[in-house]
């Protein structure tokens, strides 16, 4: 996991974003789950925990700079239709905890993984989850 952590962090540092280590150990609960959910049901192709962070937690928090300098500082309100495992929404509610969130998807069991995913990662943030 450490090297997962390194990877997501030099990559945090490529696209100039900042997250506290906090937030880095909740996307790493997300990766651990969702290679646990995956291996169950089909989340994503995506199989490798390397390039669950290239292409799923750094694809996700990529834009992140752009639509804070487009959209300003003040919170947002975000509908994430078709969340399927939960990205970007449960990405960006980790990295954005003042932006508001909804996640949704009409697959019972993406929905599911998704709950299960923000429950495990909220005891991880504590207070910055809501």
């Amino acid at each position: 996991m450490m090297v997962l952590r390194r990877q997501l962090e030099d990559g945090l540092g490529a696209i100039g974003l900042t997250l506290d280590d906090v937030q880095i150990d909740a996307l790493m609960v997300y990766v651990q789950l969702l290679q646990k959910w995956n291996a169950k049901i089909n989340l994503t192709r995506i199989v490798a925990p390397e390039h669950m962070v290239t292409h799923h937690l750094l694809d996700c928090l990529t834009v992140l700079p752009a639509l804070g300098a487009m959209l300003g500082d003040k919170p947002q309100q975000v509908l994430d239709v078709g969340s399927g495992a939960g990205l970007p929404g449960l990405v960006w509610a980790v990295a954005k905890p003042d932006w508001s969130f909804c996640l949704i998807d009409t697959v019972q069991k993406k929905t599911a993984f998704m709950q299960q995913a923000w429950a495990e990662m909220s005891t991880v943030l504590g207070s910055r989850a809501s």
